[in-house]
């Protein structure tokens, strides 16, 4: 049922089905929800990024850090707030990024996003004093 629900001409079905999915916490649920990140909606792109950082799986980072490029803002702020909740080094490691970036608005979604991810990794907590300190320094 779940699975028809996914596929669904309606928008808003296949956004709550979504939804439903990342509440699962199952690491099965990953593979139905990458194959949502390309859907044609916004909404429902925006709801896998965050249904994908709820199920807190590595398998979800590269669908993530494919959602950090999408043209829709809110898909890309939802993908950098989960690859914090996921963690590890390619989420760190494109947060860190985000967060070096010229664009004001992506360096502190990427500070959200970091605190999250602050056991991934010992380089996290400097990285995020130091982005910061940056953000400071240019208002």
């Amino acid at each position: 049922m779940l699975g028809a629900a996914l596929g669904d001409p309606d928008e808003q079905v296949r956004v709550s089905a979504v939804s439903r999915l990342g509440y699962t916490g199952r690491a099965d649920a990953v593979a139905p929800l990458v194959a949502l990140a390309a859907d044609r909606s916004p909404r429902v792109r925006s709801m896998v990024a965050y249904a994908l950082g709820r199920l807190d799986k590595d398998e979800a980072t590269p669908a993530l850090l494919q959602l950090l490029q999408d043209s829709d803002r809110h898909v890309r702020e939802d993908a950098a707030e989960a690859l914090g909740s996921v963690g590890g080094p390619a989420a760190v490691d494109a947060l860190l990024a985000l967060a070096a970036g010229q664009d004001l608005q992506t360096r502190v979604q990427a500070a959200k996003a970091l605190p999250k991810a602050v056991d991934s990794g010992s380089r996290v907590a400097p990285q995020l004093v130091s982005v910061l300190i940056q953000s400071r320094s240019h208002q």
